[in-house]
């Protein structure tokens, strides 16, 4: 079995793809994890960045708190209203943490082991208490927990005899209960049967992952969670194929960075690559772990790259569309066809350990999809079935997306 001790030093630094602002951004969050590890980040060219947008990019992606640690090693002056912004959403975040997510969850853990239920804290809740130095540093919005399916039923009359609240709007999905609300409605809890929305192409085994979790002090309370392992497992899981990488990327990216790096000494890569060989999930691993590693320097050992890559072909194709402007901000180039092709091939990429029916499956839902699923359609298209059929199948369509696959091609074979 092979443990990876802590890291001492961080990896490559952020190509000079970024704006300047995200660069700001990712080089703030990489001192940040390097000041934990008692290591130097190595100094970047030094950007010029609209700080007023560097700014507004870490609200928007849940990193003010973490950007503001990591000014505090910035080597350059940081204009005085930028700090103070940040610094405000440093304390707006550790006030939360402190005045509603700690006793929502301290409440929820303890009414349920009063009912003899105990749930295992998944995703953000676990993350910002075991793998970041401070809670507020690990935006979430929801407390996840995971349970045995006889469980579910008695673990929400728990809740709602604390006072929750369930929105009966809202749709229940296929791997969790409807949420249910603290008084206030400033907190949720997700009530779990399985931890991917189903059905799935994967096959994990939710009751190894639960005989491998163990028990930390998640905010100020003895709870079970995730192995580190496992922890990355579904980290990666959760940004690839629950998000298809739409929501909240970046953040996804900085937890496999948190996990290796603070759980570091805890990882089992071993543990780690028989799970995702068994799962068939090596392709909605491999994406976030290499991306970690090369736009974060997340400590993910080569070998673990090596045994988790797709097929070469395969891999430059969609290495050429994973690029910054796609997975973090969601713009494919305006070219006719792009928009399909980018989507198709990363759909295929969570898929490439799943059996060649599930491979051809997903490509075609993707290439013809519903007409629900399609946004764009005019008015005529969309009430017809039959032209719909056709507008599919037309050559003219056809030819947009094999020019858009050859124009890939000829980018990733230059690459």
């Amino acid at each position: 079995m092979s443990r990876s001790p802590a890291p001492a030093r961080q990896g490559r630094r952020p190509p000079a793809r970024f704006s300047p602002e995200r660069q700001l951004v990712l080089e703030c969050v990489r001192r940040c994890f390097a000041a934990e590890c008692g290591s130097r980040a190595e100094p970047a060219p030094e950007p010029e960045p609209d700080w007023d947008e560097a700014v507004e990019l870490a609200f928007q992606e849940g990193l003010a708190p973490l950007v503001y640690q990591g000014l505090a090693s910035a080597a350059g002056p940081v204009p005085a209203a930028a700090r103070a912004k940040l610094r405000a959403g440093h304390a707006g975040a550790a006030l939360r943490a402190e005045a509603v997510v700690e006793p929502t969850l301290r409440g929820v853990l303890d009414a349920l082991g009063r009912a003899g239920i105990e749930p295992i804290v998944l995703k953000g809740a676990a993350l910002a208490y075991t793998a970041y130095s401070e809670p507020a540093h690990r935006a979430f919005a929801d407390v996840d927990l995971l349970l045995a399916k006889g469980e579910l039923d008695e673990a929400s009359r728990a809740l709602l005899g604390l006072g929750f609240a369930m929105d009966g709007e809202e749709p229940e999905a296929g791997h969790h209960l409807r949420p249910h609300y603290a008084p206030g409605w400033q907190a949720g809890v997700e009530l779990h049967r399985s931890l991917l929305p189903e059905p799935n192409p994967y096959a994990l085994d939710v009751g190894l992952l639960r005989a491998r979790s163990a028990v930390r002090t998640i905010a100020g309370v003895e709870a079970r969670v995730l192995a580190a392992s496992d922890a990355l497992l579904l980290a990666c899981l959760h940004l690839a194929y629950a998000h298809r990488y739409r929501w909240f990327a970046l953040r996804g990216l900085i937890d496999v960075l948190a996990i290796t790096t603070r759980l570091g000494a805890e990882l089992d890569w071993d543990a780690l690559l028989a799970t995702v060989a068994a799962s068939r999930t090596a392709g909605a691993v491999y994406w976030p772990l290499r991306l970690g590693r090369a736009w974060l320097g997340a400590p993910v050992p080569e070998r673990v790259l090596s045994s988790l890559a797709p097929p070469a072909p395969m891999r430059r194709l969609v290495a050429a569309v994973a690029t910054p402007r796609y997975i973090l901000d969601g713009e494919a180039p305006a070219r006719r066809g792009s928009e399909v092709l980018y989507s198709l091939l990363l759909d295929l990429s969570l898929y490439s350990a799943c059996p060649p029916g599930e491979q051809l499956g997903a490509a075609f839902g993707r290439i013809f999809p519903p007409r629900e699923h399609v946004g764009h359609l005019p008015a005529a298209l969309a009430r017809s079935p039959l032209r719909y059929a056709a507008y599919l199948g037309s050559p003219r369509r056809m030819a947009r997306g094999l020019t858009a696959l050859g124009r890939l091609v000829r980018r990733a074979l230059a690459e």
